[in-house]
């Protein structure tokens, strides 16, 4: 029964009974957070992951190849190549720092209030074959589940936002890759800045495995303004602006470069500077929000949430609101007005925004292709369990290229949420892979 066979002569009811306890977690998890990670593996080959976020505290690494034959092949889900505790509560966020370095970090962040960088090396030795092996899982180095440690840690310093007694999780992140700053929103409503270069070149070599307590994190600044929880965050490449979506409903715009010249890192242990937004946006009432405390406390009582903001060549922001009537809007940075408001068909919880094309998804079974002129341009269902989406990510790189052997191609969608179950599509909408726990649509 179960992943692992047995009989009546060697049965353990207390194995067993961990089998069945951890695939109902995996049946009753929720996947946060999608990310591919590619790694070279030759002259003309390179290796694609996949890694997950669970609510279970863990993540997840997978084999893209694999995940494809084995779903084009028997429709049937691969298994994880590694499994590790990451987090005391659920995994919010992914991101990677140096991806293409050989000390590249898995950054992850927890409702824990805890980042964490996992040295990718590291980590990839757990999952890459030995020499002579085929591949397939029985032929790892080490079982799935590994005892991992992260190289660097940080947490949300108590009492900068909020009450000093309360204990602040991270509920979303994106990685600024010019400076290596981390912005991290949290549930008490603050914004907050982790230099994480800072502390790769204060750990020195984070290649390698290291006995003892992880270096530090220094948390830079934390953005104060939000009335409640942050739902999304955002860095423009071409600014370096923050945008930063709460369950306030309001949409703020941080400059945070300027705000922190200047200054120099703070160490870890004393508390990190306090900057205000430049601008205050209530997409519901569509315009920016007068500073005053009463005009605050109305759009928190009257706006619908906003759930989701990207920005777009450094003059557009793309946000998606929660509520009854949920809706896409687009706001003009230079005009400093609101351009358009689009009806959705489901709240949406996740956004991708690319050249041409606005990818969403949120509590319906399916990805939705918008363009910014707010035409619905496709709709693709998923394989998958999965009825409410948290994660997207979109696998990078130039989809006319060669695609190297062993690989899919660029612009591939990872679409994951509740059930632990993860879609892979074609950026086309073509089904490659779908991923969920052994306990669902299998037989025993």
């Amino acid at each position: 029964m179960g992943s692992h066979a047995w009989d009546c002569r060697s049965f353990n009811p207390l194995a067993y009974r961990e089998d069945i306890i951890q695939q109902r977690a995996e049946r009753f998890s929720t996947v946060f957070a999608t990310l591919f990670l590619t790694t070279s593996a030759g002259s003309d080959q390179q290796e694609q992951f996949l890694a997950l976020a669970l609510s279970t505290g863990h993540i997840k690494l997978l084999r893209v190849k694999d995940a494809v034959a084995s779903w084009l092949g028997r429709s049937v889900p691969a298994p994880a190549y590694l499994t590790w505790k990451a987090h005391q509560a659920p995994v919010t966020s992914l991101t990677c720092l140096d991806s293409d370095s050989p000390k590249a970090l898995l950054i992850s962040c927890g409702e824990d209030g805890a980042v964490r960088a996992w040295p990718l090396p590291v980590l990839l030795q757990h999952v890459l074959p030995t020499s002579g092996t085929t591949g397939t899982p029985s032929s790892l180095k080490t079982p799935p589940s590994v005892d991992v440690s992260p190289s660097l840690e940080g947490h949300i310093s108590r009492g900068a936002v909020g009450f000093a007694g309360s204990a602040p999780g991270i509920t979303c992140s994106v990685l600024d890759v010019q400076s290596g700053h981390l912005v991290a929103g949290s549930t008490e409503g603050g914004v907050h800045v982790f230099d994480i270069r800072a502390a790769v070149a204060a750990a020195g070599n984070t290649s390698s495995s290291r006995q003892g307590a992880p270096s530090p994190i220094p948390c830079l600044a934390s953005l104060v303004g939000h009335q409640a929880g942050i739902l999304c965050v955002d860095v423009c490449a071409q600014s370096g602006l923050v945008a930063s979506g709460s369950e306030d409903g309001t949409l703020k715009i941080w400059d945070v470069k300027t705000g922190l010249a200047g200054c120099q890192a703070t160490p870890p242990s004393s508390l990190p500077l306090l900057l205000q937004p430049t601008h205050t946006i209530c997409p519901s009432m569509n315009g920016i929000l007068p500073s005053n405390a009463s005009a605050q406390m109305q759009c928190a009582r009257n706006a619908s949430p906003v759930t989701a903001a990207r920005f777009q060549d450094g003059s557009w922001v793309v946000c998606g609101l929660g509520g009854e009537a949920p809706v896409l809007a687009l706001w003009s940075m230079d005009a400093g007005a609101l351009a358009m408001r689009v009806p959705l068909p489901c709240v949406p919880q996740a956004m991708v925004v690319q050249p041409g094309e606005i990818l969403l998804a949120g509590t319906a079974p399916a990805l939705y292709k918008f363009s910014f002129t707010g035409e619905l341009i496709a709709q693709h269902g998923l394989a998958s369990p999965t009825r409410s989406v948290f994660a997207l990510d979109v696998l990078p790189g130039n989809p006319a290229g060669d695609t190297k052997a062993g690989s899919i191609a660029p612009g591939a969608v990872a679409v994951a949420g509740n059930q632990g179950g993860c879609d892979l599509l074609s950026r086309f909408g073509t089904q490659l892979a779908a991923l969920y726990a052994s306990s669902v649509g299998q037989e025993d």
